[in-house]
């Protein structure tokens, strides 16, 4: 599945709960910057999450299943709701096209097959944005599911990139990068064998740049999949 879409950010606020937490820095040999992941943060959802890329951070919440309104109630498989909160103001054009692909990616990983006549939610907040915040938000959205024990296919990773003027790639950009870039790209990999499921762009580049930029992202988001493994193996042995 591919899809094409513009980005901006969103996420939710509440008490915190047991904190998982591991932190990923760029001086490890890591292309993105210091990442910060923490699950179970809030109380009132089934699963939930903040992630911290750089200075860019968001909050999701995961509910489900639960009971559907009628008028949204699919027989054989869930119905799956985002919705996706600006830190200021009301989301517009650019806040629905993040529910789209946030909708996409929950609907073809979430196994809704198994819970038909029910409903996901996935609440999005953000909380600070500093660059690559769509990347962000999915990846707070993966970490909120798996501490839900949603039932998925598999995990997911987004990782954000420019190209500047003179056509150098930058992996998981700070805002003042991607102010200055002449194309930007976020894409999404699947854990399994690491294929693009979704594709976020903006500007123009040559073929061959975007497989550099796919080629790149790729790399770096093995550090979001150990990240993930990484707080799942600390919370079961909590556990």
């Amino acid at each position: 599945m591919l899809s094409v879409c513009l980005c901006i950010a969103g996420v939710y606020v509440g008490n915190q709960l047991t904190v998982t937490s591991l932190n990923m820095s760029r001086e490890a040999g890591d292309q993105l910057r210091p990442v910060v992941c923490e699950q179970r943060v809030l109380t009132q959802p089934d699963g939930s999450a903040t992630f911290s890329q750089g200075q860019s951070s968001v909050i999701a919440a995961v509910y489900g299943p639960t009971a559907v309104r009628p008028a949204r109630e699919r027989a054989d498989r869930a119905t799956v709701e985002v919705v996706f909160k600006p830190k200021v103001g009301v989301g517009g054009c650019s806040a629905r096209g993040v529910e789209q692909v946030i909708r996409g990616l929950c609907e073809s990983v979430i196994l809704t097959s198994l819970h038909p006549r029910t409903a996901f939610t996935v609440v999005v907040q953000e909380m600070h944005s500093d660059g690559a915040l769509l990347a962000c938000c999915i990846n707070a959205v993966c970490a909120a599911l798996l501490d839900a024990c949603a039932p998925m296919n598999f995990p997911f990773a987004a990782v954000a990139c420019i190209v500047d003027a003179n056509g150098l790639v930058t992996v998981d950009p700070d805002k003042e990068l991607e102010l200055s870039s002449i194309s930007s790209a976020t894409f999404v990999f699947d854990a399994e064998d690491q294929n693009v499921l979704a594709t976020s762009t903006a500007g123009c580049m040559s073929d061959e740049t975007l497989q550099t930029c796919i080629a790149a992202c790729q790399q770096a988001s093995k550090s979001v999949f150990a990240l993930y493994r990484q707080i799942c193996t600390k919370r079961a042995a909590v556990l």
